[in-house]
């Protein structure tokens, strides 16, 4: 596995969102929607929460996620 240049410096933040999608982090709207959407709270707590979640990552690259002790530690993980 090669980190390229990209990926040295793209956002953590971004790459898991982009993994992750945009959707909510609870479908209350999905195939048997939650009786208690339109009075909820814990909707838009959720929201924020997963917003500060991806804003903590926001400022880590993959370039820190490999610095030292790290990137010596995944050179030494053997597949098994």
């Amino acid at each position: 596995l090669t980190l390229t240049e990209a990926g040295r410096t793209a956002s953590v933040g971004a790459v898991v969102r982009s993994f992750e999608g945009e959707g909510d982090v609870v479908d209350c709207d999905g195939a048997a929607p939650c009786p208690l959407s339109s009075g909820c709270r814990l909707r838009g707590a959720l929201r924020r929460a997963q917003e500060a979640f991806y804003a903590s990552l926001g400022p880590l690259t993959g370039e820190d996620m490999v610095a030292a002790p790290t990137g010596a530690l995944l050179l030494g993980i053997t597949m098994r």
